[in-house]
């Protein structure tokens, strides 16, 4: 009977070796993933950043380019403008004074 005692005492100590063993493998595993998790949160992170760096860049850059389209664009017209107005501004002003004289 003592030998059975023993035995139950053996195993139910094997038993809670076990249970606490696969408890610390347990707690180690949830560590493991929260660092995991942590890693790859602050990788996602890093490449959310450089790719809208990226996206920031070329969209920069293409307003740029926008930018110094319109301004050739707006110079042109200024210049055509300022030419049209050369060309006649003797002659409006002519008129406008005959218009003005014989109403």
């Amino acid at each position: 009977m003592d030998d059975l005692i023993k035995k139950l005492i053996e195993v139910d100590r094997a038993a809670r070796k076990s249970v606490e063993n696969a408890a610390q493998a347990r707690v180690a595993a949830v560590r493991e993933l929260d660092e995991k998790k942590q890693m790859l949160k602050e990788k996602n992170n890093r490449e959310f950043l450089r790719q809208s760096e990226e996206m920031k860049k070329a969209a920069l850059s293409e307003f740029e380019e926008t930018e110094k389209v319109i301004s050739e664009k707006e110079k042109a017209v200024v210049e055509r403008l300022s030419a049209v107005f050369e060309e006649n501004c003797d002659r409006w002003v002519n008129e406008a004074v005959e218009n003005i004289i014989n109403g």
